[in-house]
């Protein structure tokens, strides 16, 4: 997050004042993992690593969100101010700057890929710029939305695999639900989402 390239400033800023619907949701799981040592380090020495905003919007007077949501979830928590780079940005390098930060991280699961590629999607990126932005291949974008797409079908409804993405399981568990659902009778198939998943 060096300032190199960047007219920038760095200053604390209120949770209040930051808004975390900007961008894209980039976290699916409520509570990933090393949050709760997050947070206590947080509380006991404060924090390290500034979070990182694009300049105050004239019409909200909110700072949107590029990287740091955890970090603002747990400054909301313990009611604290939160230390911030401004970035002024346009909305696609926020949103690249935004996954370099957090998809570098080991613990993103499946599922948080898959709902970013689902997000980015909705925005009309095509697969190709997706895998770009994400640092994949075109075809591990490809074969993730699939996996959606043939559990969204199988289903019969978008509600069931939207819930997964909050799931820690990996990718052998989603192609396991996938064959599975594939193989029952659609009366017998509830009884099986979570044996699988959980």
């Amino acid at each position: 997050m060096a300032a190199a390239n960047f007219s920038e400033t760095v200053m604390e800023i209120a949770p209040s004042d930051i808004d975390h619907n900007t961008g894209l949701r980039d976290r699916f799981s409520l509570f990933p993992e090393g949050f709760d040592a997050l947070k206590a380090s947080i509380d006991e020495h404060g924090q390290q690593q500034p979070i990182l905003v694009g300049p105050r919007d004239p019409q909200t007077g909110k700072y949107p969100i590029i990287a740091g949501r955890t970090r603002l979830r747990i400054a909301s928590l313990l009611g604290k101010r939160l230390k911030a780079i401004i970035r002024p940005i346009d909305e696609d390098a926020r949103l690249v700057a935004q996954l370099q930060e957090n998809l570098a991280r080991a613990d993103y699961t499946v599922g948080d890929k898959i709902g970013i590629m689902i997000e980015l999607k909705k925005k009309l990126y095509k697969q190709a710029r997706i895998a770009e932005m994400m640092n994949v291949s075109t075809t591990d974008v490809s074969k993730l939305l699939g996996i959606y797409e043939k559990l969204k079908d199988l289903a019969k409804t978008e509600e069931f695999p939207r819930a997964l993405l909050s799931s820690k399981a990996g990718r052998p568990k989603w192609e396991s639900l996938v064959k599975a659902l594939k193989e029952l009778l659609h009366n017998s198939r509830g009884k099986i989402y979570h044996k699988i998943i959980g």
